[in-house]
């Protein structure tokens, strides 16, 4: 047995008249109308938020450098793992140390809960093969505490 279905004609206005006799119905798509404008707002800004947080930051120590390293320095995603403080560190190879690098950018935050912050290193002479890295921070600032997962240097 075979039932055809009724015909709908979306150009038939007399269909969406009877939306404004029941106005739960109308209340409820305007109200998800409303929440999905309100969703795509907050979404653009935390996209733009995003946009501002990418980059690798240049920290020079020499005008005429010749070596370059590139610090990646990821914090943890738990709460309160990102630091307001100052986080600063040296590296010591088989040729010699740098000099203190401040790891910061005073155009933007920093070493956030979940940040993965990229730091270009530029010296004039080369540091050989890497022995070790010491990293700290100064305590200072509203959320002093920091949990970092990872340094890697290339």
């Amino acid at each position: 047995m075979l039932i055809e279905p009724n015909k709908l004609d979306p150009f038939k206005l007399s269909l969406f008249l009877g939306v404004f006799y029941n106005p739960v119905v109308l209340i409820l798509v305007i109200c998800t109308w409303c929440i999905y404008a309100l969703l795509l707002v907050w979404a653009w800004r935390k996209d733009n938020s995003d946009i501002m947080k990418q980059g690798v930051i240049v920290i020079s120590t020499a005008d005429d450098a010749e070596y370059y390293y590139l610090i990646t320095v990821i914090t943890g995603w738990q709460r309160n793992a990102g630091t307001s403080a100052t986080v600063a560190m040296y590296m010591v190879g088989s040729h010699g140390m740098s000099d203190t690098l401040v790891l910061a950018d005073p155009t933007r935050h920093v070493h956030e809960s979940g940040a993965e912050c990229w730091f270009l290193v530029a010296t004039k002479n080369t540091l050989g093969q890497l022995l070790f890295i010491r990293i700290w921070h100064n305590c200072r600032g509203f959320f002093p505490s920091w949990y970092v997962i990872h340094v890697l240097l290339v």
